[in-house]
């Protein structure tokens, strides 16, 4: 998980983009302020960031149009979230530092970190689906939190093979730590 301090900094860099998006994807009204977004429900949270993720230009805009009070940090975390994936995983474990998790597109291992709680906190059962974005930050990568999952489950044989997988990956050192 990541310290205090690095969670301040998430917020305060993501929670801004999701408030922009919202008003650019008309979820929220013009008139709103940033801290309606931080009251907002999940659903809409969700959406915007689904929305980042989906129409990478929302992102050009954020910048453009805050180009006078962003800091090269700031612009740094853009592009990250930029390059940042958002996809379907398999939730395989959580360690104490990190949670592997597997796309389900690619099958590309991820060791991940959380922000404040981890994935064995968040979900019932592991190994499971969920829907959520990854990037890096800080020399890592983080899931953004906002995490929806599914109803299927993952059987002992599956998830004993998907093991198998990410212990090989493991091996071979294609596990990844960072997006490229």
């Amino acid at each position: 998980m990541l310290s205090k301090d690095e969670s301040d900094i998430f917020f305060s860099n993501y929670f801004p983009m999701l408030f922009y998006a919202a008003v650019y994807e008309g979820l929220m009204p013009p008139t709103s302020v940033l801290i309606d977004m931080i009251d907002t429900s999940m659903e809409v949270k969700i959406q915007a960031r689904d929305a980042l993720f989906g129409d990478k230009e929302i992102l050009n805009h954020f910048k453009q149009d805050n180009k006078h009070i962003l800091s090269k940090q700031n612009v740094a975390f853009i592009n990250n979230v930029q390059s940042g994936i958002l996809a379907d995983f398999i939730v395989l474990k959580q360690t104490k530092i990190f949670s592997v998790l597997q796309n389900a597109d690619n099958g590309k291992f991820y060791h991940v970190h959380n922000i404040t709680d981890s994935f064995s906190e968040m979900l019932t059962f592991l190994p499971t689906y969920i829907t959520t974005a990854i990037f890096n930050f800080n020399g890592k990568i983080i899931c953004d939190g906002l995490i929806t999952g599914s109803n299927i489950q993952i059987g002992k044989n599956i998830g004993q093979r998907i093991t198998e997988e990410y212990n090989a990956c493991k091996r071979n050192k294609t596990v990844e730590e960072l997006i490229k």
